[in-house]
């Protein structure tokens, strides 16, 4: 593992795409989300409004300050 002395987690989607590390934390969330069935995606109908919805995404660290996990949500 690497020591990580300044990290920044990203803002939004666009910032984290193509980061092999952020792309797999997103692809574990949504397969999970898809293998509890909590989630799944549909025709939005007519007549209604979008609501919008935001990756977050947080780098987890041991107690010695070593990167444990990259979590998307």
């Amino acid at each position: 593992m690497t020591k990580v002395l300044a990290t920044y987690d990203p803002t939004s989607y666009a910032q984290a795409k193509g980061k092999n590390h952020w792309e797999h934390a997103m692809s574990s969330k949504y397969e999970s989300l898809l293998r509890n069935k909590t989630w799944s995606l549909v025709s939005l109908p007519l007549g209604n409004t979008l609501v919008c919805c935001k990756w977050v995404y947080i780098t987890n660290f041991t107690t010695q300050g070593y990167i444990q996990k990259y979590k998307a949500r």
